[in-house]
């Protein structure tokens, strides 16, 4: 672990990456309403055939899905970002492994993520804390 993540840069983070996901959700929902996906037999060039429409449509739709996938995958990323920090935070304030602190944050991700990232953190912590106490008991500390 290069450095300690404290409670304070752990939600400066969140809230940093929760705004660019917000701007990419606005990014994506301007380009649904700039670019509708196309109906089968919408007729683009009334001068092409009907087999270069056929295959206009499809390639505009296909690139379009192309466009929110990539839309998706930097909502993933931001998410992935924030569940890492999460583990490191609880990593460095619990001082944990790696592998303890992902059992803890995987709990927590279960039981809070439906309330948000603000609700994963509470249960990272009451479950470390628990952690804790059982280690502490088992003389693993």
């Amino acid at each position: 672990m290069d450095y300690a993540v404290t409670y304070e840069e752990l939600t400066d983070f969140i809230a940093k990456k929760k705004e660019e996901i917000a701007n990419i959700w606005t990014e994506r929902a301007v380009f649904i309403r700039s670019e509708p996906e196309l109906p089968a037999g919408t007729v683009i060039d009334r001068e092409k055939s009907v087999r270069w429409n056929e295959e206009e449509v499809w390639h505009r739709n296909n690139s379009r899905k192309g466009k929110l996938a990539s839309f998706q995958a930097k909502i993933n990323a931001c998410n992935k970002a924030i569940s890492k920090k999460i583990i490191e935070y609880i990593r460095s304030e619990y001082e944990f492994t790696e592998p303890v602190a992902n059992i803890v944050f995987d709990a927590a991700y279960e039981r809070g993520h439906s309330c948000g990232y603000d609700e994963v953190i509470h249960y990272a912590r009451e479950y470390a804390e628990f952690t804790e106490r059982l280690f502490t008991a088992m003389d693993l500390r």
